[in-house]
């Protein structure tokens, strides 16, 4: 360089320094430049800049530091200062900047609107709110301070101020995508699914969710007959475990279905929907061919075809399913099931100032360890080792942590959460993940939640298995661990009354099982298993019409369990509405053909319906599966009333080949010879060449023999 003093020399290499990402060399460029010119306090701003990309944050405040004592009447020091802090975690250093110069540059909209979201971020709400108020008098119809208002009022949970604020900014700017974005978030915390789903797509144009697989056309709708279709998740983990709630209800639409996932999820995904073709997202897409696919369609989006209203929700127990194999890999002859097994999870990962509001304070926690015979497991993933420290140090242990276990895999937190008895979580992914796999769970929600938990309910209509526990915003997260505290005593009452209706129904004690039943059907803990023993204990009892409605709500839970289609079946036969009987035998035999009874009673059914070759196949069906003398007894009564009678005795003397002294098939042989339009004597010496092989009832039969030829009015054999 010919003039080593030539600032725009000077400040062109500091530029192509940077330019080049040569960060060290434009540094040593941006001091020259302070150097040259020590009153522009654009210097002091750029070699601030470069010396915090450079990481170098306590040299970019100290330049800073230099910038304000120029006192030069400019904001910008300031709001670099505050920037800088706020990336450092020290939001409220930050204020106390921003404050300071909302005071110095009262009418400078940048700074006070800088602060107002600094103050937002902070919590300090009401402060916020005043703040976009008063840079709302000077721009009125920005749409943009418009939105931050209404986020300010949402966050304080003044719901009606929000939504009034977000429409404010949508009219004012149809294309801020922003506020409709919120907006939609606001619409389903309050539980107006429709209109917040088409808002929700705006998200794809603010930002919060990605647009994938450009290339492939996207789905509108068009039928899906010999199409295929990608389905893609667009958002994060959480989200990707929610909206894989819908793809059931999605597969009724198409048959060819590809879904594109977060890796993590994978083998979850995978098991679950065994007849999706399951793909991990790969930090590229080189392996997905446009040719491939018709379509592409984001996961986010199916609720706005699939979940207009509560009514549209599945109330599924289940619908991800975890490595069994696994779970007994992880538990081990040290983790014995001795004791009831409580899962924990306490916060967010990221432990940002707006993830704080999530978290349980660890101290917190005591009631759940002093839980008589229970065994506490940490779920949380993440880094612990200051955590584990703090539990040893409050309560002298900490949660159980199983050694060797990568706690950052889907996999793994979901072999460990089903083998808890009951899951406790703050809202993150873990109670997510275990309301998708039907865990029995309490959810830990902040005053102001997440849209997916609505606002008041204890419930949700997307994880029924979920039991929700809200904190008041005036009294914190006692009164919740308090309440917290009940649930999980009444859940321990729960469990050993269900082990009690268990062993009472297997001892066949169901009048004292009755009132037992009666009672585990109203607890807010009743799973489907629970539920069907109750069902199993009403049909006993003869009170058809509760069992009925008992078998169809945890087939509501879990739609594919086969032995529950076979006793709503054997129900609705008790109930003389033998069409609905058929109906719910075939769907337990499509469901399972390996169980001979569902083709057995299906076969019993038909014949009392006199649909005889449907009766018959049945009953073959269930002979080829277990070779019961029932069984052939019933085929050989159905050849009967078809007047096989020759085929009829045949199939009696299999089921005597089974049990000699089964009385059934004897009696009804010798019905047999009682029918007048065949040649009794062939049924006779076929049946007595039977006995002369098994060393049976000659005379007695012979008796009966002499009898069916004697004239009217003689006796039979006595």
């Amino acid at each position: 360089m010919r003039n080593p003093y030539c600032f725009d020399a000077i400040a062109a290499l500091r530029n192509l320094y940077r330019k080049s990402n040569r960060m060290d060399d434009a540094v040593q460029a941006a001091i020259k430049c302070v150097g040259l010119r020590p009153k522009n306090i654009g210097n002091y701003l750029v070699l601030a800049e470069l010396s915090s990309l450079n990481g170098d944050t306590e040299g970019a405040k100290n330049c800073l530091t230099h910038a304000l004592a120029l006192n030069l009447h400019d904001p910008r020091p300031y709001l670099a200062m505050a920037e800088i802090l706020q990336q450092e975690g020290e939001l409220d250093k930050a204020i106390d900047y921003l404050s300071a110069a909302t005071e110095a540059f009262p009418d400078d909209l940048n700074v006070r609107k800088s602060f107002a979201r600094s103050l937002l971020r902070s919590g300090r709400l009401k402060e916020a709110a005043h703040e976009f108020g008063l840079c709302l008098k000077q721009f009125p119809e920005s749409a943009e301070l418009l939105n931050d208002l209404g986020e300010a009022f949402a966050k304080m949970g003044d719901i009606a101020q929000a939504e009034s604020s977000y429409r404010k900014a949508i009219d004012t700017d149809p294309q801020y995508h922003r506020a409709h974005w919120n907006l939609s978030l606001l619409l389903l915390l309050t539980g107006r699914l429709g209109e917040g789903w088409k808002e929700y797509e705006h998200g794809r144009l603010a930002g919060f969710r990605r647009n994938e697989h450009e290339d492939i056309p996207e789905w509108t709708g068009e039928p899906l007959h010999n199409k295929r279709i990608l389905l893609y998740g667009d958002q994060g983990l959480k989200e990707e475990i929610l909206f894989s709630s819908c793809l059931h209800q999605f597969m009724n639409l198409a048959t060819d279905i590809a879904l594109q996932c977060h890796p993590g999820l994978f083998p979850l995904l995978q098991r679950s929907f065994p007849s999706l073709e399951v793909l991990p997202r790969q930090n590229d897409d080189t392996s997905l061919s446009r040719s491939d696919y018709d379509y592409a369609f984001p996961l986010g989006s199916l609720p706005l075809l699939l979940r207009q209203t509560e009514d549209d929700f599945p109330a599924r127990e289940a619908y991800l399913q975890p490595d069994p194999d696994l779970i007994h890999k992880i538990f081990s002859a040290s983790y014995k099931k001795s004791r009831l097994r409580i899962g924990i999870s306490w916060k967010q990962e990221e432990e940002t100032d707006e993830n704080a509001r999530y978290s349980l304070p660890i101290e917190a926690w005591g009631s759940i360890f002093n839980h008589p015979d229970a065994q506490v497991f940490s779920l949380q993933y993440g880094d612990q080792n200051n955590d584990t420290a703090l539990f040893k140090e409050q309560f002298g242990q900490v949660p159980i942590r199983i050694p060797n276990l990568d706690y950052n895999d889907p996999e793994v937190l979901a072999s460990l959460i089903s083998s808890m008895d009951i899951v406790i979580s703050v809202d993150n992914p873990i109670l997510h993940l275990a309301g998708a796999l039907g865990k029995t769970s309490l959810g830990l929600l902040p005053a102001m939640p997440d849209w997916p938990w609505q606002l008041k309910r204890p419930d949700s209509p997307w994880y029924p298995s979920v039991r929700l526990f809200r904190q008041d915003p005036s009294e914190g997260w006692r009164p919740v661990i308090a309440d917290v505290q009940d649930a999980l005593e009444a859940f321990t009452i729960y469990l050993a009354d269900k082990a009690s209706l268990g062993k009472l129904l297997q001892a066949e004690c169901h009048e004292q099982a009755l009132p037992l039943a009666e009672k585990l059907c109203h607890s807010i803990f009743v799973d489907t298993d629970c539920l069907f023993s109750a069902g199993l204990v009403y049909a006993e009892a003869e009170r058809y019409d509760t069992a009925r409605g008992i078998f169809e709500k945890c087939l509501q839970r879990q739609p594919f369990r086969s032995d529950i289609h076979f006793n709503l079946g054997k129900v609705f036969k008790e109930l003389l509405q033998p069409d609905r009987a058929e109906q719910a035998y075939n769907r337990a035999i499509a469901l399972d053909q390996k169980q001979d009874l569902y083709f057995y009673n299906l076969a019993n059914l038909c014949h009392n319906g006199f649909q005889l070759e449907k009766a018959e196949y049945n009953f073959l069906r269930a002979i080829e599966l277990k070779e019961d003398k029932r069984y052939f007894n019933n085929l050989a009564t159905l050849y009967k009333d078809a007047c096989q009678i020759k085929r009829a005795v045949d199939t009696y003397h299999q089921a005597l080949e089974i049990d000699p002294d089964y009385q059934a098939p004897l009696s009804n042989i010798l019905l047999c010879l009682h029918y007048d339009h065949f040649d009794k004597s062939e049924i006779f010496h076929s049946h007595l060449d039977w006995e002369a092989q098994h060393g049976g009832r000659e005379r007695w039969l012979t008796q009966e023999y002499d009898w069916c030829y004697a004239p009217q009015g003689s006796e039979g054999p006595g």
